[in-house]
């Protein structure tokens, strides 16, 4: 019910705010296949939605995935993740911003039932043209983490990220993202490589390699997760 409770939040954030410019909202959804290793060895499916406005001075942006097997991982049960996001912008120069970002995450291999965060912080566009687009973004929050057994941990944490984006050419766009989060439990580091190829319309598709590495795992639990992807994703 939770997890619900929070796609419905973060999907339905921009539209509440924009109702009267729904129009003007971008978004897409996907579903493909993927192949894991590191604490589970499937191959499945995942599926995801992103909406995005921007004006003048904010932008916003949600996105829920969810990834999904039927197979069995290393600790006997169905390899599952489900992850949302809601990022704010706020333009304070042309190059700069102030972000608030809140992010909720359920993976049943990882040692935890849930975590969840909230970051507030500043990010730059090193570069950003028609076609490249290269940012940082640094900041100090939270993170909530509840454990297979035993209480919620609380603790402070820094959060940096580095995003690049190159649209090749009309059909082809590459991206590379790292996301790095650190505190008292550990440090939390996902890289994602990315490309997506316009197929027909509005619908492309895309490859993707995401790395997660957490270098204080818990007892069973691998320290480095890959998902590779190949999906379909339809532009709204």
């Amino acid at each position: 019910m939770f997890q619900i409770a929070v796609f419905v939040m973060i999907l339905a954030f921009p539209q509440i705010v924009f109702a009267e410019s729904a129009d003007d909202l971008k978004s897409e959804a996907e579903l493909g296949a993927i192949s894991t290793s590191g604490n589970s060895s499937t191959t499945n499916f995942n599926a995801g939605l992103t909406v995005q406005k921007e004006t003048d001075n904010w932008t916003h942006k949600g996105a829920t995935k969810l990834y999904h097997s039927t197979g069995e991982s290393d600790s006997g049960d169905n390899a599952q993740k489900f992850n949302a996001n809601l990022d704010e912008h706020y333009k304070i120069a042309e190059k700069d911003y102030l972000l608030l970002s809140l992010s909720y995450e359920n993976d049943r291999q990882s040692g935890y039932k849930y975590r969840y965060y909230e970051v507030i912080g500043y990010g730059r566009h090193l570069f950003k043209s028609e076609t490249m687009e290269f940012l940082l973004e640094a900041g100090p929050g939270g993170r909530h983490s509840k454990p297979d057994a035993g209480p919620v941990e609380d603790e402070l944490i820094l959060r940096g990220a580095v995003d690049f984006s190159w649209k090749i050419n009309g059909s082809v766009k590459f991206s590379q993202s790292i996301k790095s989060v650190s505190g008292e439990k550990g440090t939390v580091t996902d890289a994602i490589t990315s490309v997506k190829a316009l197929l027909v319309g509005q619908v492309a598709v895309g490859l993707a390699l995401e790395v997660r590495n957490d270098s204080k795992p818990k007892e069973g639990v691998e320290a480095t997760d890959t998902k590779t992807s190949v999906t379909l994703v339809y532009g709204f």
